[in-house]
């Protein structure tokens, strides 16, 4: 019977560590990876553009403040083009002040970019208050793309079209839409949240 007890108590400590390890420790550090990318579509002018993905920071739950300041640096050590961010910028289980709100908003305003910040919703932000994400991302200079595209031209006027779907787990994707002021030979990117729908995407619209 101790034998069974000692176990138990060894399995419980076994797991609490790992929770422990995966709430506090395994969030508190971030890499950078770096991916080139060869493709004869983009236009001529853009060659050598960097662009910064960032996504799923959970504010407040899986990253503080100091940790979202850190990201920032980074980014901007990296010197990018254009920026993008794909979604659920806070949990939908986690209380956050207008305070908080204010940080935030004032950490990411300070991301640099010489085309552009772009920013969609992600699940989580929709379940929390996706009109309160909304104002972070247009008050930190992100152009926030719902269902929507932007045009970025370059000196010689070649073009990327960048276009943004909203959540498609919460049923307010609209592809056509988004795709609604697209050409079939301009340069495609699109940021989704839900991956599942990255191949339908790419294949019906000829993204890049």
């Amino acid at each position: 019977m101790k034998k069974i007890i000692k176990w138990i108590i060894i399995i419980v400590i076994l797991i609490s560590l790992t929770i422990l390890y995966a709430r506090y420790i395994a969030t508190s550090g971030f890499i950078t990876k770096e991916y080139t990318i060869k493709d004869n579509k983009l236009p001529t002018s853009f060659d050598g553009i960097k662009i910064v993905h960032f996504s799923d920071i959970h504010y407040n739950r899986a990253i503080n403040i100091s940790k979202i300041k850190d990201i920032v640096k980074e980014i901007n050590l990296i010197n990018p083009d254009i920026v993008v961010f794909t979604g659920d910028l806070i949990d939908k289980d986690v209380t956050l002040s207008d305070k908080d709100f204010n940080e935030l908003t004032n950490a990411l305003m300070k991301i640099n970019s010489k085309y552009g910040k772009y920013a969609i919703l992600g699940n989580h932000d929709i379940d929390y208050d996706e009109k309160k994400i909304i104002s972070v991302y247009t008050d930190s200079g992100f152009k926030y793309l719902d269902n929507d595209y932007d045009i970025i031209y370059d000196k010689d006027n070649e073009k990327i079209y960048i276009g943004g779907l909203n959540s498609v787990s919460k049923n307010k994707d609209d592809i056509s839409k988004m795709m609604i002021g697209s050409k079939e030979d301009d340069y495609k990117i699109i940021l989704v949240h839900e991956p599942d729908i990255s191949d339908k995407i790419v294949k019906d619209y000829k993204v890049n």
